[in-house]
C-alpha cells in the first residue's frame, strides 16, 4: 500500500465551469478591452483539487498565449516561500520570472537596489519603489495582452506578506480591468480593502456529484471501472482526491487479477477506508499537524459543531492520556491552533466550530469501524452537552434536540452492529424533548416547534443515518404536536 499522499495522479475532471468561465473572462478582455471582474478566488478543503484547477487554467494560458506568473505559498514546493516575509521582492522576482520583458530591468534594478541600501536607507521607501516599477511593468505588458497571476496554497501564506501583496500589488492590478488575479487556498481571502473586495468572484470548489465520480472513473479507469463510481462515492462522500485514491486501488486489484464485482465491494469497504485514512487524512490533510492537534481533529470529526467546552469534554474523557491534564487556558489555546489548520470553519446555522464536512465523512466512518471505544466516548460526551444546553437554551433549542437526536442515531449504528448497546428510540426522545417546550406561550412554543420541523426536515445526515421512514415519524411526531397544541 502506498503511503505518499502525491503519488496519487489521475487525468482532472469536472471543472469545466471554472474553466469556462476562467477562459470566457480573458476572451472579453481581448474583445472589450477590459473587464469589472478580475479578482478570482476559488477555495475549498485539502485535495479538493484547488491545484489541480489553477493547472488546467495555467495550460489554458499556454495555449492561447496569455503570459502568466505562479507562486505556490507551500514552503515544500517553493523554497523561496520561506523567506518571503524577510523580503518581499524574492516575490516580485518570482512573479517576473514568468513574464519576462525586455523592460523589466527598470524592475530587476530597484530589486538590486534595495538589497544594497536596505541597511542604509528607509525600507519602506524602497520597497514602495520596487513596488511601483513591477506595476508598471505590468501596465505596459497589459496595454497589448491580458496578464495572468496565479496564487496557490494561500492559507499557508504568511499574513503580512498578504497584505502587503493586497495593498502594493493586488490592489492596483485589478483596477485596470485587463490583469486578472487567481487565488486559491482552504478559506476564503478577507480582503481588507473594499477596491478589491469589490472586484473579487468568491466561490467554493465543491465535490463530486455522482456523475463528477462516473466520469473520474471513466476517464482513469484502465479496467472498466464505472459501476464502482455509486459504492465508492458513499465512502469518500464524492471528495476528488479520496475518489482517486480509491480508484487507483481498484486498478491496482485489476491489474493483479482480482477485480470485484460491483456486489463484492463491501468485502474490501474496510481496507479502503484502512486506506483513505492513511493515504488521505494521515500523510495529507494532517501531515502538517502537531500530533495533539491532529488527535483532537480526529476525536472532533465525530460532532458537528463544537465550542471550548465541548472540545474540553470530549479530549478529557476520550483521550485521557493526552489532554487529561489540560487547563481551561490550554483548550483555548487548541481551539485557536485548531482554527489555524483552516481545517476548522464557523458553522453560522448550527452556532459553532466544525471539521470540514468530508474530512467528518470519511474519518467518522473509519473510528465507528475501526475504534468503537473512541467513537462510543465521543457520541456520549455530545449527548451529555446537548441535554444540558437543551435544558439551558433560548431560540437555539431546535439545533440542539436535533444535534442530541444526531448522536442518538449513531449509537444506535453500533447497535445494529451487536455491540453490546441497546438501541435507543429516538421517537421516544423527541417527545420527551417537546413536553419541555413553553406550554402556557402559544407564539414561543409554535415558533420553537417550526425551527424543529425545519431543522429535522433539513439534516441530510440524520436522513442517511435513520432513513426516510424513520425521518418521516420524526416529522410526523412534531406535525402532531403543533396540531394538538393549536
Amino acid at each position: 500500500m502506498t503511503t505518499a499522499a502525491i503519488s496519487v495522479r489521475v487525468n482532472p475532471v469536472n471543472r469545466e465551469n471554472e474553466k469556462e468561465e476562467f477562459t470566457s473572462a480573458l476572451g472579453r478582455v481581448r474583445v472589450l478591452g477590459s473587464i469589472f471582474q478580475t479578482l478570482y478566488e476559488w477555495y475549498g478543503g485539502p485535495g479538493i483539487g484547488k491545484s489541480t484547477l489553477l493547472n488546467l487554467l495555467m495550460d489554458e494560458c499556454e495555449n492561447i498565449s496569455i503570459p502568466y506568473s505562479s507562486i505556490n505559498f507551500s514552503a515544500i514546493k517553493n523554497p523561496s516561500k520561506p523567506s518571503y516575509h524577510k523580503d518581499m521582492t524574492l516575490l516580485i522576482e518570482d512573479l517576473l520570472d514568468g513574464i519576462a520583458d525586455e523592460r523589466d530591468s527598470n524592475v530587476r534594478n530597484a530589486i538590486e537596489l534595495y538589497r544594497k541600501e536596505i541597511e542604509k536607507k528607509d525600507e519602506y521607501a524602497l520597497i514602495r519603489k520596487v513596488s511601483q516599477k513591477f506595476v508598471r511593468l505590468v501596465g505596459q505588458i497589459i496595454e497589448k495582452t491580458p496578464v495572468v497571476f496565479f496564487f496557490d496554497e494561500t492559507e499557508q501564506a504568511n499574513q503580512d506578506v498578504v497584505n502587503w501583496l493586497e495593498e502594493w500589488i493586488i490592489n492596483p492590478l485589478v483596477q485596470d480591468g485587463r490583469c486578472l488575479i487567481v487565488w486559491a487556498g482552504r478559506r476564503p481571502q478577507r480582503w481588507k480593502r473594499f477596491e478589491v473586495r469589490r472586484r473579487a468572484r468568491v466561490q467554493e470548489l465543491g465535490v463530486f456529484d455522482k456523475a463528477g465520480t462516473e466520469k473520474l472513473f471513466e476517464r482513469n479507469s484502465e479496467y472498466a471501472l464505472t459501476d464502482f463510481a455509486s459504492p465508492v462515492r458513499r465512502i469518500t462522500g464524492g471528495h476528488p482526491y479520496a475518489d482517486s485514491i480509491v480508484l487507483q486501488r481498484l486498478n491496482r486489484m485489476a491489474r493483479e487479477g482480482k477485480k470485484l464485482k460491483k456486489d463484492q465491494f463491501n468485502k474490501i469497504e474496510d481496507s479502503i477506508l484502512d486506506e483513505l485514512v492513511q493515504v488521505f487524512i494521515d500523510s495529507f490533510v494532517f501531515s502538517d499537524l502537531s500530533p495533539e492537534v491532529a488527535n483532537a481533529c480526529r476525536a472532533i470529526s465525530l460532532v458537528r459543531q463544537f465550542d471550548v467546552i465541548m472540545l474540553r469534554k470530549i479530549l478529557t474523557k476520550a483521550l485521557p492520556d493526552t489532554f487529561g491534564k489540560y487547563g481551561r487556558n490550554e483548550f483555548g489555546d487548541l481551539l485557536s491552533q485548531l482554527r489555524a489548520t483552516q481545517l476548522i470553519y464557523w458553522d453560522d446555522r448550527r452556532k459553532g466550530y466544525a471539521l470540514d464536512p468530508i474530512l467528518r465523512h470519511i474519518i467518522g466512518e473509519y473510528i465507528c469501524r475501526r475504534n468503537s471505544s473512541l467513537y462510543i466516548d465521543v457520541n456520549d460526551v455530545a449527548i451529555d452537552v446537548y441535554q444540558d444546553w437543551i435544558n439551558r437554551a433560548g431560540d437555539n433549542r431546535g439545533v440542539y434536540i436535533v444535534e442530541e437526536l444526531y448522536h442518538v442515531a449513531c449509537l444506535n449504528q453500533l447497535s445494529r452492529k451487536n455491540l453490546s448497546r441497546d438501541k435507543i428510540s429516538l421517537a421516544k426522545r423527541l417527545k420527551d424533548r417537546i413536553k419541555e417546550y413553553h406550554q402556557n406561550d402559544v407564539d414561543l412554543r409554535a415558533a420553537a416547534l417550526n425551527r424543529l420541523y425545519h431543522e429535522l426536515e433539513d439534516d441530510h445526515d440524520l436522513l442517511g443515518l435513520i432513513g426516510e421512514n424513520s425521518t418521516s415519524k420524526l416529522l410526523k411526531i412534531v406535525r402532531r404536536s403543533r396540531e394538538e397544541f393549536n
